[in-house]
């Protein structure tokens, strides 16, 4: 006869945790399909910052400009 296989949650849960947390931080910490110039409000949004960085957020600046050199490589 066959045995059934039994999982305890618990000691998978334990034995997985840091894979677990570490999922979790990656998931809150991304806006994975998102741009930086689509992260703004709408009403923050201008087409012109496309082509000027100056336009968006100092908050988003940075990572504008790292976004835009490497796609221009």
């Amino acid at each position: 006869m066959r045995q059934s296989r039994i999982i305890d949650v618990e000691k998978f849960a334990e034995a997985r945790s840091s894979e677990l947390k570490e999922l979790v931080s990656q998931l809150k910490g991304h806006n994975s399909n998102r741009r930086v110039f689509q992260s703004p409000p709408r009403y923050l949004r201008r087409r012109a910052a496309s082509f000027n960085i100056r336009r968006l957020p100092v908050r988003l600046r940075a990572n504008a400009e790292r976004e835009v050199s490497v796609h221009k490589n």
